[in-house]
């Protein structure tokens, strides 16, 4: 699952977490959450060059698909010589029926084959490189893109593993969190028991008194 945080937002939530020392938690408990926060902060330059090396990602992608709209711009340009070198076949065609049907001589019309044979293969060895050329880039920029994709998912994932990292950080500092409240109020409790068993001896000896 792809998860879009942007790096401002990944600042903010390290900036807010401010773990300290609490008198009436164990030493556990304040080591534990020490450990989580050091684990954060030494994970922050991490974090920091994954977000942007996924810029950087971005910006070649969006590169590589700008180049790949103007190669298909030449695709459509190639589609459209090869569409030419048609009509002038069938029109070179037709003017080699044309000339043998009006009985010509046999100089010109072999004159005027050979000058139709040699547009044709010009025409044909121009698309041949044309089309070689086309092939030869189309193969290189689909190794390219499958190369930065790879990079790409890569960094994802990593992107991914610290945004997990961060949610069980936040959770274990949730249960810190109730414990600490739970064990306040066994606190307040034990206070409140402790207050009246002190009354209780005021009392009693007040009352020791008076007899």
């Amino acid at each position: 699952m792809k998860i879009k945080v942007s790096e401002k937002e990944i600042m903010n939530k390290i900036e807010s977490i401010n773990l300290k020392e609490v008198k009436d938690a164990s030493s556990y408990m304040n080591n534990y959450t020490n450990f989580l926060s050091l684990k954060l902060r030494k994970n922050r330059g991490g974090i920091i060059y994954t977000v942007e090396r996924i810029k950087n990602l971005e910006a070649i992608t969006k590169k590589l698909n700008k180049e790949l709209s103007e190669n298909n711009k030449e695709l459509k340009k190639l589609e459209k010589s090869i569409t030419n070198f048609s009509r002038i076949n069938e029109n070179l065609e037709n003017n080699i029926i044309t000339e043998i049907n009006r009985n010509k001589a046999y100089k010109s019309r072999l004159f005027q084959l050979k000058k139709n044979k040699i547009k044709l293969r010009k025409a044909q060895e121009d698309i041949d490189k044309d089309i070689i050329y086309m092939e030869s880039r189309i193969s290189m920029m689909r190794e390219n893109v499958e190369q930065n994709n790879n990079k790409y998912n890569k960094l994802l994932s990593n992107k991914n593993k610290m945004h997990e990292e961060m949610e069980k950080f936040k959770k274990g500092r949730t249960n810190l969190q109730l414990q600490l409240k739970h064990t306040r109020k066994n606190h307040e409790i034990l206070k409140n028991k402790m207050q009246t068993f002190v009354s209780s001896i005021k009392t009693s000896r007040t009352r020791e008194n008076n007899i």
